[in-house]
């Protein structure tokens, strides 16, 4: 009962680093000799502490893989820098290939180069559209 009066529920309303620590040393004093002949006295309490652990080290586990993949965002460009990128490929490779290959063969590339000609334009003109709403518009 000491050791359960040291940590209270208090336990329970702390953030996830207090709240693991505070679970780690509770889980610790819990093994300890003199506890662990209290512990067996009573019925259920070993399974529920062992629950516990296992519980515990599942959460730092998913904790601890939540944390690697938050960082690893940051190493990913963002939507802006792929853009631009997406962008000068369209501009500086797409277009110029396919009008190299319309001047070589418009019957064989003729359709195609007009089809990716349609679809750029259909996007530019979305982007335009966007661009030009006010924020009423987009909030609605």
């Amino acid at each position: 009962m000491d050791i359960f009066n040291q940590y209270g529920l208090k336990v329970v309303k702390e953030n996830y680093a207090t709240e693991t620590s505070l679970l780690n040393s509770l889980l610790n004093e819990l093994t300890t000799a003199e506890a662990q002949v209290d512990v067996a006295l009573i019925s259920g309490a070993n399974e529920s502490i062992t629950a516990l652990q296992n519980a515990q080290k599942a959460f730092e586990s998913s904790h601890l893989s939540y944390e690697q993949n938050k960082a690893n965002e940051g190493t990913f460009n963002n939507a802006s820098a792929l853009k631009k990128e997406v962008l000068n490929l369209v501009n500086s490779k797409l277009v110029v290939y396919l009008r190299a290959m319309y001047t070589v063969d418009p019957e064989t590339y003729g359709p195609f180069t007009r089809t990716v000609g349609q679809i750029i334009a259909d996007n530019n003109e979305v982007v335009k559209k966007r661009a030009k709403k006010t924020v009423s518009e987009i909030e609605l």
